[in-house]
């Protein structure tokens, strides 16, 4: 069977857990009435070289952790675009 998309598994595995341990953050921030970016700031801290170290491939992580910023550089102007347009 011929892939399509050449992704290694490693990155897969590392997406999930990327995804599980800042749920549960994000979860447990939530019930303390905090806001999600805190819970995505103490992911990155946890998970990255600072941190636990889990990876070995940092620069899938590197690549991905880059297109996060921008899009959470980006959110807080589409909610104010689609705020204005009630007006």
């Amino acid at each position: 069977m011929v892939s399509i998309l050449s992704i290694p598994t490693g990155l897969i595995f590392d997406l999930s857990v990327i995804i599980i341990i800042t749920t549960a953050i994000a979860y447990f921030l939530k019930l303390v009435r905090q806001p999600l970016i805190i819970a995505y700031v103490i992911a990155g801290i946890v998970l990255g070289p600072l941190g636990f170290n889990l990876f070995k491939d940092m620069n899938w992580i590197n690549s991905l952790s880059e297109i996060g910023i921008a899009f959470l550089l980006l959110e807080p102007f589409l909610s104010l675009e689609a705020y204005c347009k009630f007006l």
